[in-house]
């Protein structure tokens, strides 16, 4: 996923927010096949919905996990819900916070930008898809 992530970060090729940038690389990587007028609907959610409020990376995550788990219960468990809390439990467990403003002003660099919490959330992202599914099935 990191490998897809870097792909659409790539300022060269793609002008990506990092929400948006979150969604391209899982919509390949977990093969969506979302249509680019799916995609588009991420582009309002960089920058912490351009006010520097919830980050990008989170709400472009918690798309995917929407993706991936809206409506599956296991065992009376909505796993959404579930994929959603660890995601952002191991998300502050790095950051702290999953604000916008704390985050890139504590964070963030002139050289990288958001960069490397945009390749940490996608790694994130990727446990956290593993753990839901994998707890699915033991139960």
């Amino acid at each position: 996923m990191e490998t897809l992530i870097r792909k659409y970060r790539n300022k060269e090729l793609y002008d990506l927010n990092c929400s948006e940038s979150i969604l391209y690389a899982a919509n390949e990587y977990y093969n969506f096949k979302l249509s680019k007028n799916a995609l588009s609907m991420m582009s309002g959610f960089g920058g912490g919905v351009y006010e520097k409020h919830l980050c990008g990376v989170v709400s472009g995550s918690v798309a995917v996990l929407g993706i991936l788990f809206n409506g599956k219960v296991s065992n009376g468990t909505d796993l959404l819900k579930t994929a959603v809390n660890e995601f952002k439990q191991e998300f502050r467990k790095h950051y702290e916070e999953i604000d916008c403003q704390f985050l890139t002003d504590n964070y963030s660099t002139e050289e990288d930008g958001c960069n490397p919490m945009i390749f940490k959330a996608a790694e994130i992202l990727k446990e956290v898809v593993s753990n839901v599914k994998l707890n699915a099935l033991l139960k």
